[in-house]
């Protein structure tokens, strides 16, 4: 008995060996997240500010082979409540990511993918929870909400750079996003990929916080200031193009010029980055203890120390003071800095030799219900199998003749081709038509593609405009109406509604528990998940006295509706309008598509 329980608390102490064996299931779960997670990596990949994704995967996968492979890095214990954590986990993303199937939803897969990634580190017992947190950067904003707050960010950087450019006596007028010169417009999206590369410091300030091993706290906190550092980073951009273009005719937001200037204020954000992380270490350095605290009851310990401490992520009051307090050590190598020693309860101290790990029956279970999950994506042509269709060639040959000259008893005045930078937030293309009927101008605008329900609304206010309503147009469509007004008194009445490359109107997938475009393809109506891409019409009408009268709002709508429908027709082809159906299948949702197609055909022979 005097030898046994020493033999067996050294094996609690032990940290385990990742064998292939154990690997096998948990690597098998993963791959049944494949098809799913490769489709949010893909919606990723088209938004630019997301596109630094392959370096924070890159940075994860690094950090955490080469801790696991690391004789200096201490392994968690592997203890019952672990265990158990880790099935909690693993049943957790059973579900989010059956529900993730049934939905269609990308994000849904990736965070149940994360859920498994935690339940084998908790398993295994691999010391990764700091490579583990930088993939939560890569949870997308649902709803479009990213955007939003982009633009948002946008606002404040110009509301910034104006009062920078007033403060030198540069004459411009803010509005918006925009800024307005003598001669020239300058629209924030322009002078600055700034965003981009404000997200981009935010994801190099979590990578080097989990290179250099930072406490919790000061991870959080490098995070805050590379906001703040990339946000003033982005105004000196914006300040400094304003003026070469305004004192020197410079034009600074195109070209090699452009890529320069961003690539020096992108190495400036991140000088100041490291010059922060410094500072942190001086001020969230651990407070060393009582050394007398720990051993004789009638010293004095001062728990607000301990409590700092803690929040300091110190692992003992001395050797992780020592350890902050090294600057130089941790310059010269930023991983393994900080060498841990494994003491058992028998005394001995040094690493302790890693015991094996063996696949347990359940995680051979969990495995075979993710491969089911995993086939049926399969099946579905989910993933690398899906179908990316590609920008109608109807839509880009759009042309004024295309609408007629008469539409809705308005006159047609003028038509433009706009092309922008597949980072727009306002779509690469669009194809603008001017009527006018009476005192009202109305313009009419087809923009794609988008990748998902782009809110128009919010595009506007980023240009000056305040949104003071926004209604459904009808409850029997997605056509969405709203007032905006700006400063100065002027109004405008806006309606758009978005459409699939089939001429089939936007969908939520909020309507159904199974998500409409997955019912056609185990209906067979369909073969394999088509990557969404919509086209969102529109028609902004400035609107003259103070109000908008009932006769001019309808006279607007039946225009902006014969609109959609010619549109639908030309970018889709013949009797797109009519496909909507194939997306409902229950009596309630066909009688609304039939009441549609009745509407659709009575402005039809209206316009003929």
């Amino acid at each position: 008995m005097a030898t046994a329980t020493p033999t067996a608390m050294t094996q609690e102490t032990t940290a385990p060996r990742v064998t292939g064996g154990v690997l096998i299931p948990y690597l098998l779960i993963l791959l049944a997240h494949a098809p799913l997670v490769y489709v949010h990596l893909q919606q990723l990949w088209s938004r630019p500010h997301y596109q630094f994704f392959p370096l924070v995967l890159l940075a994860s996968a690094s950090i955490m082979i080469m801790r696991a492979r690391s004789n200096n890095v201490a392994w968690h214990r592997v203890t019952r409540w672990s265990v158990l954590l880790s099935r909690g986990f693993l049943l957790a993303s059973t579900v989010l990511l059956t529900l993730a199937f049934l939905r269609l939803s990308p994000l849904g897969a990736y965070v149940s993918c994360l859920l498994t990634l935690a339940a084998m580190i908790l398993r295994l017992g691999l010391p990764a929870w700091g490579p583990w947190s930088l993939l939560l950067l890569l949870i997308r904003v649902p709803y479009g909400q990213d955007v939003a707050l982009i633009q948002w960010m946008q606002r404040v950087t110009t509301q910034l750079s104006s009062t920078a450019l007033d403060t030198i006596h540069v004459e411009h007028i803010a509005e918006g996003n925009i800024l307005t010169f003598p001669g020239r417009s300058l629209f924030v999206e322009e002078a600055c990929s700034g965003v981009v590369s404000m997200l981009a410091i935010v994801a190099c300030a979590g990578i080097l916080a989990v290179w250099w091993k930072r406490s919790l706290l000061h991870g959080v906190t490098l995070i805050a200031t590379g906001l703040f550092w990339a946000g003033a980073m982005n105004v000196v951009r914006v300040v400094m193009i304003a003026i070469a273009l305004d004192r020197y005719g410079i034009d600074l937001t195109e070209g090699w010029r452009h890529e320069a200037v961003g690539l020096c204020v992108f190495v400036v954000s991140l000088v100041a980055l490291f010059s922060t992380d410094r500072l942190l270490l001086f001020l969230l350095a651990p407070v060393p203890m009582n050394p007398l605290a720990g051993y004789w009851p009638y010293a004095e310990e001062n728990w607000l120390v301990r409590l700092w401490n803690a929040c300091a992520g110190a692992e003992s009051d001395q050797d992780s003071f020592d350890a902050y307090g090294d600057y130089v050590d941790d310059w010269a190598d930023p991983v393994d800095e900080e060498e841990s020693t494994t003491t058992s309860r028998v005394g001995s101290v040094g690493r302790a030799q890693p015991s094996r790990l063996a696949p347990r029956p359940w995680e051979w279970a969990f495995a075979l219900l993710f491969l089911l999950i995993g086939s049926a994506q399969v099946y579905a042509g989910i993933g690398p199998f899906s179908i990316a269709p590609p920008v109608n060639p109807s839509a880009l040959d759009l042309a004024a003749e295309d609408l007629p000259d008469t539409l809705a008893g308005w006159k047609q005045i003028d038509f433009e081709e706009q092309h922008r930078d597949t980072s727009s937030v306002f779509g690469e293309h669009s194809r603008l038509w001017t009527y006018r009927n009476g005192p009202f101008l109305v313009r009419l605008s087809v923009d794609f593609v988008f990748p998902e329900w782009h809110e128009l609304t919010a595009c506007y206010a980023g240009t000056g405009w305040t949104i003071d309503s926004r209604t459904r147009s009808d409850d029997d469509s997605t056509r969405m109406a709203a007032m905006l007004t700006k400063p100065n008194g002027e109004q405008a009445f806006l309606l758009f509604d978005l459409f699939d490359s089939d001429g089939r109107e936007y969908v939520s997938p909020t309507g159904s528990f199974m998500h409409p475009q997955l019912r056609r393809i185990f209906g067979g109506e369909a073969t394999r998940f088509t990557l969404p891409a919509y086209y969102q019409v529109q028609a902004l009408a400035g609107v003259p006295g103070t109000s908008l009268s009932e006769d001019g709002r309808r006279a607007m709508t039946d225009l902006f509706i014969e609109f959609e429908e010619h549109i639908r027709v030309l970018v889709a082809g013949q009797g797109a309008v009519g496909e909507s159906d194939d997306l409902n299948t229950d009596s309630g949702e066909l009688e609304i598509q039939e009441a549609q197609m009745k509407a659709a055909e009575g402005q039809s022979s209206h316009v003929e």
